[in-house]
């Protein structure tokens, strides 16, 4: 048997462990797993020893394709993903593409700062290598103006990491989700992680009290689009009764491309035909200089918006082949147009952060911030590209990204996936809304208002219902108990709000006595 092992495995002592399974693999001629090289990744260089380490990682790293087809080259790299992956490892892989091993290692690590101040004293005073940078395997480590810096890149402590998040998410023009604030803090640092991130969200109180609640979905509908040109449109009105929302504005024209959901969005001061017609033959008119006219409009029955005075408008861009088609398609009676609902959606998320937090209480001063911002945020679902990248695609180029999107249509499961589970002692904010309002909820609820107490609360005791003792009810002091969905988990508290990020600018406005387009 001795002389068995030998013949399969050799008679060093200490070979690594990764070799010893590439030579079983071989022996018995399975295929190697990918990502594992024979060279151990993290492993501690010595003397002699480290630069032979990184050549034979180096020969036997396979050759990365320099062709960049498109922007940034995270659709050739989704390309190459294979055929079949989870819509989550997708998103990981897009957002870490560009990013060597060293790197996401030392993401691992999340460094603090006091390993930063041990690595500043043996760049700055010659003191001992930390153990944690020797296992890294790579990188550039240099102090520049007393400042740590790996790979080019200076490293944010950990208040640095929270002010930078604070200010992304409290200016308009920037993103105020995880992953596009992530992407933007790695370009300026190496050491900010999506942990990290959305540590700091979910420690705002701004963010805790507009976050949604978690409720099992029914999906209805589900709409595939191929190519841009058919537009949605749909309205929303800013209250000024219940959000406290100021300004003449009656309602806010919101216009997208349902495939690659470029949009905008238009404060008008009323809901006449002419005011609305202006609004929209703006954006139709942006839409064609992109290079794409549009083909169709979809609507829903509500008369909200003058009558939809859009006929004519859409007429202008019919073609031969069209014949006598209806260039407006509306939705049946009481049927709502659930994918401009969901831009509708995601702009008034945006304006509710600032209208909670008392930055401004004019929707139209932020309108095109959050709009510019929007379209130029990556798509997880069409291989990382933004709505103005996609819509500078060939018709080649849209193939490949249409055969390669991730579709988001999953059935509802049962239970609620997500929520941490809740402890005696736990700290939490309730849900303002009775059980009713859960079911059908009323306009003090609907749409992006703050859903969830000021006040905070202590888990007292848990117990489970009679009959299902899967099903806990929490106790909190109040007179009745809550469910798991009615009570979410706060770990910190930060009310603090920075003030002065953005200047306010009326763009994106329509008047009804203007001449920027002449009337219908």
């Amino acid at each position: 048997m001795n002389a068995l092992l030998d013949r399969l495995f050799g008679r060093e002592r200490g070979q690594r462990r990764e070799d010893v399974k590439s030579r079983i693999r071989k022996r018995l001629g399975l295929r190697a797993r990918p990502g594992k090289p024979a060279v151990e990744r993290y492993a501690v260089p010595t003397a002699g020893s480290a630069q032979p380490a990184q050549e034979a990682t180096a020969q036997e790293a396979p050759q990365k394709d320099a062709s960049d087809t498109f922007a940034d080259g995270r659709l050739e790299k989704a390309v190459q993903a294979g055929d079949k992956l989870p819509a989550r490892t997708v998103q990981r892989r897009l957002l870490r593409a560009n990013m060597p091993k060293h790197r996401r290692a030392l993401l691992f690590l999340r460094v603090g700062d006091k390993a930063l101040a041990q690595m500043r004293r043996h760049l700055a005073q010659g003191e001992p290598k930390p153990l944690w940078a020797q296992r890294l395997g790579g990188g550039t480590w240099t102090l520049v103006r007393g400042r740590v810096h790996f790979d080019g890149l200076p490293f944010a402590r950990h208040a640095e990491k929270r002010a930078a998040v604070k200010r992304l998410y409290f200016d308009p023009r920037e993103p105020s989700t995880i992953l596009p604030i992530t992407e933007k803090l790695r370009a300026r640092y190496c050491n900010v992680s999506r942990r990290d991130v959305r540590t700091v969200l979910r420690s705002l109180e701004t963010y805790q009290r507009n976050l949604g609640r978690r409720r099992p979905q029914e999906v209805k509908t589900h709409t595939v689009m191929r190519r841009p040109g058919v537009i949605a449109i749909d309205a929303f009105f800013p209250s000024k009764s219940i959000d406290g929302w100021e300004g003449d504005w009656a309602m806010v024209l919101c216009c997208m491309d349902t495939w690659s959901r470029f949009s905008r969005a238009y404060a008008c001061e009323n809901k006449k035909g002419v005011t609305v017609g202006k609004a929209l033959k703006r954006f139709l008119a942006e839409m064609a200089s992109l290079g794409h006219p549009p083909r169709r409009i979809l609507a829903d029955k509500g008369t909200d918006l003058g009558g939809w005075r859009v006929r004519e408008l859409m007429e202008r861009y019919r073609r031969p082949k069209d014949r006598d088609a209806s260039m407006i398609i509306l939705a049946p009676s009481g049927t709502p147009v659930l994918i401009v609902e969901a831009m509708n959606a995601q702009y008034q998320r945006r304006l509710a952060v600032f209208r909670t937090s008392g930055l401004t209480s004019d929707p139209s001063e932020i309108l095109t911030a959050i709009s510019d911002q929007l379209n130029s945020q990556p798509r997880r679902a069409r291989a990382g590209l933004s709505p103005l990248q996609l819509l500078g695609l060939g018709k080649a180029e849209r193939d490949v990204v249409n055969a390669r999107s991730t579709d988001r249509f999953v059935e509802s499961a049962e239970g609620i996936r997500g929520l941490a589970p809740l402890r005696q002692g736990h700290t939490v904010r309730r849900l303002l809304m009775t059980r009713k309002e859960q079911e059908a909820p009323g306009m003090k609820f609907k749409g992006f208002r703050p859903k969830w107490s000021r006040e905070l609360y202590r888990v007292l005791r848990v117990t489970s219902a009679r009959g299902n003792p899967n099903l806990k009810r929490y106790h909190i002091g109040t007179d009745h108990a809550a469910y798991r969905w009615e009570l979410q988990l706060v770990r910190e508290v930060d009310r603090e709000v920075p003030r002065g990020l953005f200047t306010p600018a009326r763009d994106d406005v329509v008047r009804t006595e203007t001449d920027w387009w002449k009337p219908l």
